[in-house]
């Protein structure tokens, strides 16, 4: 279609869809991540973007999102999200989104790569500690915990929203999800390399020795001098108490940071630091307002999108005068 327009939105959203975008910006293993989102958002906006002249913003490199409990999508016979084109009606789709629940969690316990070592402050949160699972190989981690964390969550009500949701893990087992049990952390290795699939395997020799490091210095005090510190609202808590649980996760990605270059009142800036006549974009077709963390999602895109409409309608009613 040819639409002739004085002004032009482009609200499309981000690009998390799109699997080339997210190894080119994320890293090398983005592609098997986890969109946690609806199946629309492929960047296409920004590509329109960019061939008329418009410059990328900052921020490419984070996003917002948490670590996925993986495999969580069912599609009535489609095992990937990105099968929902072949769904006809959108009422069949489950999909098990469950990042919250490591938000839950995201303090206690401890996450450990393929490779079976820490890699990550557990308590920098769900959202932050997830950008560092899309780094590690096949952007999987896995989240070891035990009964003593799981009691803890169960129990305390905390304020800091360092738990938010509580204890999920009898939920996610109802549901057919992946959670590794058991007795020992011996036993919980052996299970980990028995069930992992996918052509990933696991160092579970490492990941004992990590968890008996990890133990040793939240009895002692001293988490935040490992190599990889703990820290944050909530206290290490060593992983004693049986059973013992491990969740395999992929990194997710609910929000993208990066996009088209704008100025305060939404207009695309082109490459030669000049306004796009008629141009103007929102987040997450725009980017550059957050970096690092995300603070403001929804109001930043609401505000900006209510300045994107005034300002757009102004410059097309006076091209009428």
């Amino acid at each position: 279609f040819t639409i002739a327009a004085k002004s032009v939105i482009l609200a499309t959203g981000g690009w998390q869809c799109d699997k080339e975008m997210c190894t080119k910006y994320i890293g090398r293993h983005a592609d098997l991540s986890q969109a946690q989102c609806v199946p629309y958002l492929d960047g296409s906006g920004i590509k329109m973007g960019v061939e008329v002249g418009a410059q990328l913003s900052r921020s490419f490199g984070s996003f917002y999102g948490h670590p996925q409990p993986w495999p969580t999508s069912y599609l009535n016979g489609i095992d990937n999200i990105d099968g929902y084109e072949n769904v006809e009606n959108i009422d069949d789709v489950h999909v098990l989104y469950y990042g919250t629940t490591e938000h839950s969690i995201q303090g206690m316990g401890i996450y450990v790569n393929t490779q079976g070592k820490r890699f990550v402050n557990e308590g920098l949160g769900s959202s932050l500690v997830n950008q560092e699972v899309m780094q590690q190989p096949m952007a999987r981690a896995y989240l070891i915990l035990d009964e003593g964390v799981r009691e803890i969550i169960r129990n305390t009500p905390f304020c800091n929203a360092a738990v938010v949701g509580g204890d999920r893990i009898d939920h996610m087992i109802e549901l057919g999800m992946t959670v590794v049990q058991a007795d020992s952390i011996e036993e919980l290795g052996a299970k980990i390399v028995a069930e992992t699939a996918d052509g990933v395997s696991f160092n579970a020799a490492n990941m004992i020795a990590t968890v008996q490091e990890y133990n040793e210095a939240a009895k002692a005090g001293t988490a935040e001098t490992l190599d990889v510190p703990h820290a944050g609202v909530v206290p290490a808590t060593p992983l004693v108490t049986g059973p013992f649980y491990a969740i395999p996760v992929v990194g997710g990605i609910m929000a993208t940071f990066g996009g088209l270059k704008i100025n305060t009142d939404t207009q695309v800036i082109s490459t030669a630091a000049e306004p796009i006549a008629g141009l103007y974009a929102i987040p997450g077709a725009a980017g550059g307002i957050m970096n690092g963390d995300y603070w403001c999602v929804m109001s930043g895109y609401s505000v900006l999108g209510r300045i994107s409409g005034a300002t757009a309608t102004a410059y097309a009613q006076s091209l009428e005068a």
